[in-house]
């Protein structure tokens, strides 16, 4: 049976071959894009959700989080990105 993991990860701290893969997924499922888009648009979010099966990248969604003024009080906003996985 396959073993599926999550975890959230900042943007900076992706190492180049996350960087590949998610764009290679992007890409698999999205017409209309190209690679430098997809690493600007990455570089404007503050982390990534990275779903692995079997310890491969099957997908992933990137998060900005940031405070928001509201009624005199400051509020959290997540706003959810991309979703984008592989079928198998």
């Amino acid at each position: 049976m396959s073993e599926y993991k999550a975890s959230f990860k900042k943007i900076s701290d992706l190492n180049e071959q996350e960087r590949c893969e998610i764009v290679k997924i992007y890409l698999a499922h999205y017409d209309g894009s190209n690679e430098a888009l997809i690493l600007s648009d990455l570089k404007e979010k503050s982390e990534v959700l990275l779903v692995y099966c079997d310890e491969v990248l099957v997908g992933f969604t990137t998060l900005q989080v940031y405070e928001y003024p509201w009624n005199g009080n400051e509020i959290r906003i997540i706003y959810s990105g991309v979703l984008a996985r592989i079928e198998f």
